[in-house]
């Protein structure tokens, strides 16, 4: 799963006190390093996710200043699957 939302509320799904996000790259890293590859994190038997963070808004003014951003796009579409 990837959550592509601001707000982290898929990523805020799978945080409890056993288990935090903190330290784990995110979508945003994919979004401005796309070769960084495949970063889920495995969050239970057969479920693994690519958490957001809460700059990701940021991030998204950024790329869409960049004449490539749908070759990014490309990009990503292709590492996540």
């Amino acid at each position: 799963m990837i959550d592509l939302d601001a707000q982290k509320s898929l990523t805020g799904t799978f945080e409890n006190e056993h288990f935090n996000f903190s330290g784990k790259p995110t979508i945003a890293d994919v979004l401005e390093k796309p070769s960084s590859g495949l970063i889920e994190t495995q969050v239970q038997d057969n479920i693994a996710i690519i958490t957001s963070t809460s700059n990701l808004e940021e991030v998204a003014d950024r790329l869409a200043s960049k004449p490539n951003r749908e070759l990014l796009r490309i990009a990503i579409i292709y590492v996540v699957c």
